[in-house]
């Protein structure tokens, strides 16, 4: 989170810095209600951003950073229920549309997707599962139609489909069994 000078808070204080429960307003219009500790966020709490990309974030808090469990909004409606460490996305995690319907069901590691996850289309069918590496395809997976059927499983390089894979057709037969570049 970028440093802003605060114009307002209203809340506990002790030995002069926010300790307890209180709000403060940026001079950006973004504001924090929730636990201070020593002058920092610290405890539960919910921020709200004045940004394009980022509406809220509510949860734990620890030194002024996302610390521990959070759910993270975004403007486009979708939002992010996971673990939190220093400020980044850490642990499992699961992204949702904005209709409720499950985005991704992953692993990350600062922010990023890293390991065995899941992508679903909106409608709720599952799009890819597999390994992720950088929030990338990347390892052996299976990619599927909106409609549900498998169209590809096998080998994938940072996105595209690389190396050893089979490519099927709509009704499951196979297309195609080989290397792909």
């Amino acid at each position: 989170m970028e440093k802003v000078k605060n114009i307002r808070y209203e809340g506990d204080f002790v030995d002069d810095l926010y300790d307890g429960n209180g709000k403060i307003i940026y001079e950006d219009g973004a504001y924090y209600v929730g636990q201070f500790k020593k002058g920092k966020r610290h405890g539960k709490g919910i921020f709200y951003y004045n940004k394009d990309t980022v509406f809220s974030y509510e949860g734990d808090f620890v030194d002024d950073k996302f610390n521990g469990q959070g759910k993270l909004t975004f403007v486009s409606g979708r939002y992010h229920i996971g673990q939190f460490k220093n400020g980044l996305a850490n642990g499992k995690a699961k992204v949702y549309y904005p209709n409720g319907n499950i985005f991704f069901d992953a692993n990350f590691v600062d922010n990023k997707m890293e390991g065995k996850g899941k992508q679903y289309y909106e409608n709720g069918k599952i799009m890819y599962d597999g390994d992720f590496v950088q929030t990338k395809y990347d390892g052996e997976g299976k990619f599927y139609a909106e409609k549900g059927y498998l169209l590809y499983e096998g080998h994938f390089e940072k996105g595209p489909r690389n190396g050893k894979g089979i490519e099927y057709y709509p009704n499951g037969n196979i297309q195609y069994e080989g290397d792909f570049v």
